[in-house]
């Protein structure tokens, strides 16, 4: 069996009934210029020590060590493997016993982002004057969560913990007397926040993911209306051109130019080939006939009329193709010709 050395061990056992006292296993105090150590604590290295065994020993090295044995009733008493009224710091890392060996009931984790929804993050200072000064809290601006808030949510995240107050450490200790006025405080595990807050991102990821499917399903139904809107567009545009194609194939009748003219206007038509019998007609607005003109070009052309064979007003003018009236259109003559 693999002893277990103590270069200094100092108990302290107080059991009375309900005592409500202070038990010290060890007390130190520095005060110096220099560095303080109340308590320092140094592992064995591998050198020339008189501590190095033979061979390559498995050796486990504590340079302060506590237990806590846990409380059957953790809402009512608390019970700290260490208590450090202050800040604390470390230069190496800061782990925690996570062996899948080490657990049992195993479950995914089940925090909803709606749940972390309701968090409500704050910034805040500790107070440090009265009996607040004893407890050494942090200085500065903070950010957290105030423990009340955060019970309504995650209540398994909420400790308590509590610490004696009015110990004088220039003092005799059995002057203290044997009852202690204390302070009572709920805590935070915000270790236990890290697989909260991944859950949420996860499920916030993964809600992301659908959306932005859903946003690529209707980009990619989006295009596809494009295309179809571009092929009708298309298609369109080929019937209009077949229409223009088969209007060129029928006789037609222009607007002449100028319009109203006092001296000659151009009457522009088209004539397909097919038409055996064209001819131009000139009406009042009576409806009686004042000219008639025979058309005998074919395809595009135009009849120059002269406004001094008709005196001003307003005419109207048609195209009859193989007895057939093609248009009429209005024409105004002005006095000065």
């Amino acid at each position: 069996m693999v002893p277990t050395r103590y270069g200094s061990f100092n108990q302290a056992i107080a059991c009375n009934g309900f005592f409500e006292g202070a038990n010290i296993g060890a007390y130190g105090i520095a005060d110096n210029r220099a560095f303080n150590y109340g308590v320092l604590g140094i592992t064995p290295q591998f050198s020339s020590e008189p501590c190095l065994t033979i061979g390559t020993p498995v050796v486990t090295d504590y340079g302060v060590y506590g237990i806590a044995t846990p409380l059957p009733q953790p809402s009512l008493s608390s019970s700290f493997a260490g208590f450090f009224a202050g800040d604390v710091h470390i230069t190496g890392a800061l782990s925690f016993g996570s062996d899948r060996k080490l657990k049992e009931d195993i479950q995914s984790e089940s925090a909803t982002l709606d749940q972390i929804m309701q968090l409500q993050p704050k910034t805040y200072t500790y107070k440090t004057d009265g009996e607040m000064a004893e407890l050494n809290l942090a200085r500065g601006l903070q950010h957290g969560f105030i423990a009340q808030e955060l019970e309504e949510v995650f209540p398994e995240l909420i400790g308590k913990a509590r610490q004696q107050i009015g110990l004088d450490a220039t003092a005799d200790l059995s002057t203290q007397g044997d009852v202690l006025p204390q302070i009572e405080y709920k805590t935070v595990n915000y270790v236990a926040l890290i697989p909260i807050l991944t859950q949420g991102m996860q499920e916030q990821q993964r809600g992301i993911e659908a959306r932005d499917l859903r946003i690529q399903s209707m980009e990619e139904e989006l295009a596809a209306q494009r295309i179809l809107i571009a092929e009708l567009r298309g298609e369109m545009k080929k019937m209009a051109v077949g229409e223009r194609e088969n209007e060129e194939l029928l006789p037609q009748l222009y607007q002449n130019r100028p319009n109203p003219f006092g001296g000659t206007t151009e009457i522009g038509y088209f004539l397909p080939a097919s038409v055996r019998s064209a001819s131009l007609y000139v009406y009042d607005m009576q409806g009686q006939q004042i000219l008639e003109t025979r058309l005998e070009e074919r395809g595009e052309s135009s009849y120059t009329l002269d406004a001094s064979r008709l005196g001003a007003g307003m005419y109207l003018y048609a195209l009859i193709a193989d007895g057939v009236e093609v248009e009429v259109k209005r024409m105004i003559i002005t006095a000065d010709k």
